[in-house]
């Protein structure tokens, strides 16, 4: 009857698409939700906000969640792996390049839809958040107050695209950069060197993983007002960890990046893949003064 499988030098197993079986003998889609190397177990702030409102979205189609975790690192075995879970679709939040090719192996073989999320790819449908754009407007932001010696935490993939806009930005009003301020990792100390160097900096663009208000507490510690001799940007989990935060802050909208993944989703379960299908989100920006 289907409800026990056997695995070649491994073993039997209860078949996981027999266990999805509705009471009313409707069988519910399985669709698997990944994140980067495939690997990950523990969830990120970030992470777990893209889970959650993912699973609330994706269980109301109906549909039944499998968050997922892959056992090896090959793309060929990765692929097997994807193909033996009975998935009806898959979702991965950012898939690095060994992941990428094993999911366009399993599309290819099998017509599995697969969905990113994070970074768009020309072979799959996908929902990501428009960072250059949010680079941008922050920086047309901070341009109004007159403000031309930021910091960038972060200058690295995929906050280069913040990077990108926030650099179009200053280059359209003619004002020039010091690129030794964008800093490549999240690094207090090098942000603590270039305050106590005597550099003028009037903006500090927070990396996001920076949650407890790191970067504010250095300055108030230097006597630096970060009311207005400084502004801060961060992000919206940032913000949320500190309500005594002030400055901009870029809203992630995590409820319109499932439902937009999610409309995706209802459309490839119909009709199969849809790779032409690309969503971009963008950010709102408020002021938190």
């Amino acid at each position: 009857e289907g409800y026990v499988i056997g695995r070649k030098g491994i073993g039997s197993f209860t078949n996981p698409a027999k266990f999805m079986e509705h009471q009313s003998g409707e069988r519910f889609p399985i669709v698997g939700i990944f994140f980067r190397d495939g690997h990950i177990t523990h969830f990120s702030a970030y992470d777990a906000h893209i889970a959650a409102a993912l699973m609330k979205q994706i269980t109301l189609l109906p549909a039944m969640v499998h968050l997922g975790c892959v056992e090896h690192s090959s793309p060929g075995k990765i692929a097997e792996e994807l193909e033996r879970s009975s998935f009806d679709a898959i979702i991965w939040e950012q898939p690095d390049e060994k992941r990428r090719e094993a999911l366009k192996r399993l599309t290819e073989k099998t017509g599995i839809p697969v969905i990113t999320t994070g970074k768009l790819y020309p072979e799959f449908a996908g929902v990501s958040l428009n960072l250059e754009k949010a680079g941008y407007d922050c920086a047309k932001l901070l341009i109004a107050e007159g403000r031309k010696c930021p910091v960038f935490m972060g200058n690295y993939d995929p906050w280069l695209r913040q990077a990108k806009g926030f650099r179009k930005a200053f280059e359209e009003a003619g004002i020039r950069l010091n690129e030794k301020l964008f800093l490549k990792h999240q690094n207090l100390d090098a942000l603590k060197n270039i305050l106590e160097l005597g550099v003028p900096v009037d903006v500090v663009f927070n990396h996001p993983n920076m949650i407890r208000n790191e970067v504010a507490h250095l300055l108030e510690e230097m006597k630096i007002d970060v009311g207005e001799q400084c502004r801060l940007v961060c992000n919206s989990l940032a913000a949320s960890a500190n309500p005594d935060f002030r400055g901009y802050v870029y809203q992630i909208d995590f409820d319109r990046i499932a439902e937009e993944c999610v409309k995706i989703l209802r459309k490839s379960l119909a009709e199969g893949p849809t790779p032409e299908l690309h969503t971009m989100i963008d950010f709102q920006i408020v002021k938190q003064f």
